[in-house]
C-alpha cells in the first residue's frame, strides 16, 4: 500500500491513491493492494497454504526486484560517467556494494523462477490503466492552469 501511495503523491498512479485517513494510512491503496493479493492468493491456492504464502513471496520479491537493480545500476552508471563520489574507502566501498547489489539482484531473478516473473509482468501491466489515468488527470489539470482556470475535481 504504500508503495502504491509514494506512486499516487508523485504523479504515476491517480491521486486518490495518495491521500490518507484520519489515522494517517493510505486506507485506498490498502484496500486496492489487499484486494490484488486476495484474488492471487485465490487464483493459487492449490491444497497448500504454505505453497501459496512461498508462491506469493516469490511474486513480491519479483515485483521489487526492477527498483533495487535500477537504484545499483544507476549507481554504476553515474560512477562510469565519473559523476559518482569514489574517492577514498567509503567511495569504493559504495561502488562495491552497488556491483554486488546487482549481481544479487540478477541472481535472485534467475532463481525466482519464470511464474512468479510472468505475474509480475501481468501485475504491471495490470497498472498500466492506472498509470494512463493518472496521466490524462495530470494533462487536464495542466492544461487549467495554463488556462488559468481552476483544475477539474478528480
Amino acid at each position: 500500500g504504500e508503495m502504491t501511495q509514494s506512486f499516487a503523491v508523485h504523479g504515476t498512479f491517480p491521486a486518490m491513491l495518495g491521500k490518507v485517513n484520519s489515522r494517517a494510512a493510505p486506507a485506498a491503496a490498502f484496500l486496492l493492494t489487499g484486494v490484488l493479493t486476495s484474488i492471487m492468493l485465490v487464483l493459487n491456492y492449490s491444497g497448500s497454504l504454505a505453497s501459496v504464502f512461498t508462491f506469493l513471496i516469490s511474486i513480491v520479491t519479483a515485483a521489487n526486484l526492477p527498483f533495487y537493480l535500477a537504484c545499483s545500476l544507476t549507481v554504476l552508471m553515474l560512477w562510469k560517467k565519473g559523476e559518482a563520489h569514489t574517492a577514498g574507502r567509503r567511495g569504493v566501498a559504495g561502488l562495491g556494494a552497488a556491483l554486488l547489489a546487482s549481481v544479487y539482484c540478477i541472481w535472485v531473478f534467475a532463481g525466482v523462477g519464470v511464474e512468479p516473473f510472468l505475474w509480475t509482468l501481468a501485475l504491471t501491466a495490470g497498472g498500466i490503466p492506472f498509470w494512463w489515468l493518472s496521466r490524462s488527470q495530470r494533462a487536464a489539470a495542466s492544461q487549467h492552469a495554463s488556462a488559468g482556470a481552476p483544475p477539474p475535481a478528480p
